[in-house]
């Protein structure tokens, strides 16, 4: 590696002023102009010249809402409802702008902010007054921002119906849906304390993070990414010691039962609703790539983040006072989605893998074999 020249590349930033005494002044990170991008962000290329020349510069950051500053005190609600407000607003316009223009094939429009201020203002909603990130101070004003988005959404959707004619689908989706986040699990702490993870002599269990000091030689299962539960296979593990096949089933099974069962004290609840193996979830070439198992929680419970990252804290429960409140990292019966459509639906319980093939015949495309899922309309 080496040190390069400064090169000089066009981008864009928005500025909050804050407050002028004492200075407090809020920057956006540096992103690519769209009128005149450093790098491709479109296809064609050409595309993000065209809508930055209709419609005006826009975010090309993904996911803008800029929940970190608000996590981080930065942004305060309203600082961070007027942001949303801002992308929300940039998206209905290129929503509008391109139904104005569609005549036929097939249109897809992504909303992110309804995602992330569900994240973080869920702590502010009515009935949320218990969650230990409420602050009835701070969060009264806000109790009905997560509805009334909904409710801005509905009429983007009825905007969407005004030019949807009788030959055309219209079809409203969301990947998931959300919950209240209140209790932490850290599953690596849980794995320690348990005899499951052991740590290299002199380790504090708090000072673990990455799973840097774990001693592999005594370690039979590890946890990284949310939810991922994995065993320290030997042959595929660089320092693996449990062998594939059967020990690697009972390990398994033992640890989701002991997971399942396990209450937490502080609500008398059982936070782990079902351990979910891979071969429940996944199929095809890569499946062997995912975690071994996966934790479905109950409502109100999600993995803690530096558990996801391969660290532990002290706890192996613990309340979320995080403005990170509501999620939907959960069992995904707990958390099901939304369908909606113009068209019949078929059955009861469409599942999100089955939007791919049912859009695919739509148009009178096979779907490949490899494919999961069935056609729902």
């Amino acid at each position: 590696w080496a040190w390069r020249d400064v090169v000089s590349v066009p981008a864009i930033v928005r500025f909050y002023l804050k407050s002028a005494r004492p200075f407090g002044l809020y920057a956006t990170p540096l992103q690519i102009n769209p009128a005149d991008p450093a790098l491709p962000i479109s296809s064609p290329p050409g595309y993000a010249k065209r809508l930055a020349r209709d419609l005006g510069l826009f975010y090309t950051q993904g996911m803008p809402e800029d929940t970190k500053a608000l996590e981080k005190d930065v942004l305060g609600n309203v600082d961070f409802m007027k942001q949303a407000g801002l992308i929300i607003d940039e998206e209905a316009r290129f929503a509008e702008y391109e139904l104005a223009r569609f005549q036929s094939g097939f249109l897809f429009l992504y909303f992110s902010t309804v995602d992330q201020i569900g994240h973080v203002m869920w702590r502010a909603m009515r009935g949320e007054e218990g969650h230990p990130a409420h602050d009835p101070l701070l969060d009264v004003d806000f109790a009905d921002v997560y509805l009334d988005l909904h409710r801005h959404m509905d009429e983007i959707v009825g905007l969407a119906m005004q030019y949807a004619d009788e030959r055309t689908g219209l079809i409203v989706m969301s990947d998931h849906g959300f919950s209240t986040w209140r209790r932490s699990f850290d599953l690596n702490r849980w794995l320690y304390e348990n005899g499951y993870l052991a740590l290299r002599p002199g380790i504090p269990p708090t000072s673990v993070e990455y799973l840097q000091g774990v001693d592999w030689e005594n370690t039979r299962l590890y946890g990284v990414g949310i939810n991922g539960l994995y065993v320290n296979q030997l042959g595929r593990e660089r320092g693996g010691i449990v062998p594939p096949g059967r020990a690697k089933e009972e390990l398994l099974a033992q640890v989701s039962s002991e997971l399942e069962t396990l209450i937490d004290p502080g609500t008398g609840r059982t936070p782990v609703v079902k351990v979910f193996l891979n071969q429940e979830l996944y199929s095809g070439p890569e499946a062997a790539r995912g975690p071994d198992a996966q934790l479905g929680f109950d409502v109100g419970y999600r993995l803690l983040d530096e558990s996801a990252i391969g660290g532990m804290t002290a706890a192996v429960l613990s309340d979320n006072t995080r403005r990170w409140s509501g999620d939907h990292c959960q069992d995904y019966r707990k958390v099901p989605g939304v369908l909606l459509a113009n068209l019949p639906i078929r059955g009861l319980e469409p599942r999100l893998l089955d939007l791919a093939p049912s859009i695919l015949e739509l148009f009178g495309v096979e779907a490949p074999a490899e494919m999961q899922g069935e056609p729902v309309f």
